[in-house]
C-alpha cells in the first residue's frame, strides 16, 4: 500500500518542481525582456493571442488577451499608458515581446525597413495553397516575387486604384441617394456588391474601360 502513495507523492513533487522551474525561468526571461525594451510599458498577459487557450477563454486582464483587442480598445489602449508605442509581454508558451505602434511615422519606419523588421511568415502559410508568394515569404524569396510584380503594383498604380475606387463608391452612393426609401437602402447581397465593385475597378484601372453601376438592369 505504500508504493502507490510514494508514486503519487513523487509525481506531485515532480510536478511542483517542474512548475517552480518554469516560473523561475519565466521570471528571468521577463526581466530580461523588460531590460531589452528599456522597461517600456505595455499590456502584460499570460497566454499569447494566437494560442488555443486564449481562443477558448474569455478576455481576462493579465491572463488572456484576445486577438481582436486593438479593434475593441483602439487608441484608448495607448491612452492608458500615455504613449504611442507599447511593449506587450506574454509568458506562454514562451516569454516574448509584442511591440504595438500607434504612431504613423514609426509605422512607416518599420514597414520601410524589411531587413531590420521582417514579418513573421508562419501566419501566412495558408496563402501557399497555390505556391509561395509575396505575402508568405521574406528575404531573397520575397525579393524575387516583388521583382515580378513591381511594375504592376507601383505607387502610381496604387494611387490610380485608390482614386478610381473612391470615384466608383461615390457613384454608388449617388444612386442610393436617388433610389432610397425612408432613408434606407436594401442591398440583396454584400458579396455581389463587392464583386461588382472589384470588377469595375479592375476594368477601369487595368483596361481603361469604365463600367456603370446601372446598365438597363438591376443594381447589384
Amino acid at each position: 500500500m505504500l508504493e502507490p502513495q510514494l508514486s503519487t507523492a513523487n509525481l506531485l513533487f515532480a510536478l511542483s518542481g517542474f512548475s517552480s522551474l518554469w516560473a523561475i525561468k519565466a521570471f528571468i526571461n521577463y526581466k530580461r525582456l523588460l531590460r531589452a525594451v528599456n522597461y517600456t510599458p505595455g499590456p502584460k498577459t499570460h497566454f499569447s493571442e494566437p494560442s488555443l487557450i486564449s481562443t477558448l477563454l474569455p478576455r481576462i486582464p493579465g491572463i488572456v488577451q484576445k486577438h481582436d483587442w486593438p479593434w475593441v480598445f483602439k487608441y484608448t489602449a495607448f491612452e492608458k499608458y500615455g504613449r504611442d508605442l507599447l511593449a506587450g509581454l506574454v509568458f506562454w508558451p514562451s516569454a516574448r515581446v509584442l511591440i504595438h505602434v500607434a504612431d504613423s511615422d514609426v509605422a512607416k519606419e518599420v514597414t520601410s525597413h524589411r531587413a531590420a523588421f521582417p514579418k513573421p511568415v508562419a501566419p501566412y502559410k495558408i496563402a501557399n495553397y497555390f505556391g509561395l508568394n509575396i505575402l508568405s515569404t521574406e528575404g531573397e524569396e520575397w525579393w524575387r516575387h516583388r521583382k515580378a510584380i513591381q511594375r504592376s503594383f507601383s505607387e502610381q498604380n496604387n494611387k490610380l486604384v485608390w482614386r478610381e475606387t473612391v470615384n466608383t463608391i461615390l457613384e454608388l452612393f449617388t444612386i442610393w441617394d436617388e433610389e432610397m426609401t425612408a432613408n434606407q437602402v436594401f442591398v440583396p447581397g454584400v458579396a455581389d456588391l463587392t464583386r461588382s465593385l472589384t470588377l469595375m475597378v479592375i476594368s477601369v484601372t487595368g483596361f481603361g474601360m469604365k463600367l456603370p453601376w446601372k446598365n438597363d438592369g438591376p443594381l447589384l
